[in-house]
């Protein structure tokens, strides 16, 4: 009888620990009962967990659940955010993440997919629809899945698309993914590019012409003169946003504005910039939901709204325009 007894404790201290119960959380919780979805999922978490957790696909993961939100705000005939999570992954507005787990629960193996799956998960929080049944505010969050037990950045945002991150729960929060700081550093080194006109004019005498919009930026802004594209299909110039530098080495893309440039004299010497997102790369990245304007005084401006930014716009952030200054969130 006391074998029988002690055999029926360790039992079932190993099916608590099992279930992940004894942690607080779902470890190796089964799908089902398939084998090959169990074996799919154990090997998801090993290939995973031995992989590095990069900080860009957080950011991507974020970017795009931004786009999804957006998409479906567009189309709402009340102009009304997702009321649920499954609304966000409905295939009309956001096919990618229909592939992706929501909100850290783990519904099939089909959501652990190696080719395609970086270690992180999202979830969606929205607020209590109006009376006129409309969501106007929400919360998102991409973090580390759990599972793999691996410390990585945490993503934040809301309604007003900046994409916040933190190194961990208790660490401030910093902009990510923002172009306005580097916009701040293009204007006035745009109003250096009448002194750099002269210099060439001296040098080329009548063969001179004046430059593109993209040799504008490239022989003004030298310290950023990395970070710019030409965009063929609209003349003007890409700003690529690095992600966590803001010069120096390019670790990875970020995020991609265009940035357009209109002089405000004849001599081309004050500029106004206006930067929206851009998608490249066959949509690889996506940039957020921000438009921003700098006006010919240095100004800032931001809207999250699907239109140009203008100087009746609030301005950005503090931690968006200097990128040591922790955000309020």
């Amino acid at each position: 009888m006391l074998y029988c007894v002690a055999g029926s404790v360790i039992l079932l201290v190993a099916l608590f620990v099992a279930s992940g119960s004894f942690s607080g959380r779902k470890l190796l919780a089964p799908l089902g009962n398939d084998p090959q979805m169990n074996a799919r999922k154990r090997q998801w978490i090993a290939t995973t967990s031995a992989q590095t957790l990069e900080a860009i696909r957080g950011v991507r993961t974020a970017q795009l659940l931004q786009d999804c939100i957006e998409k479906y705000r567009s189309a709402d005939p009340l102009g009304s955010y997702p009321h649920s999570a499954d609304a966000v992954t409905s295939p009309v507005y956001c096919a990618p993440l229909v592939r992706d787990r929501i909100d850290l629960v783990e519904p099939d193996s089909s959501r652990y997919t190696l080719s395609e799956d970086f270690g992180y998960r999202w979830s969606y929080l929205p607020a209590a629809a109006d009376g006129d049944g409309r969501v106007l505010r929400y919360s998102i969050r991409v973090e580390p899945d759990s599972l793999i037990n691996k410390p990585g950045p945490i993503y934040l945002s809301d309604e007003n698309g900046l994409l916040v991150e933190r190194a961990r729960v208790d660490a401030p929060g910093m902009a990510a993914g923002s172009p306005a700081a580097m916009l701040k550093d293009m204007l006035p080194c745009l109003g250096q590019l009448d002194a750099e006109r002269r210099r060439r004019r001296a040098r080329q005498n009548y063969m001179y012409s004046d430059p593109t919009p993209f040799g504008a930026a490239v022989s003004a802004c030298p310290d950023l003169a990395g970070r710019f594209r030409e965009d063929e299909s609209s003349g003007g110039v890409t700003l690529s946003v690095p992600i966590h530098e803001r010069r120096g080495e390019f670790l990875d893309t970020a995020a991609v504005y265009l940035v357009t440039f209109t002089p405000l004299d004849i001599e081309g010497i004050t500029f106004e910039l206006r930067a929206t997102p851009a998608t490249v790369r066959a949509g690889r990245i996506h940039s957020g939901v921000r438009r921003y304007f700098v006006s010919g005084d240095g100004s800032l401006h931001v809207t999250r709204e699907p239109r140009d930014a203008t100087a009746a716009d609030a301005a950005p952030e503090p931690c968006e325009v200097e990128p040591r200054t922790p955000c309020a969130r």
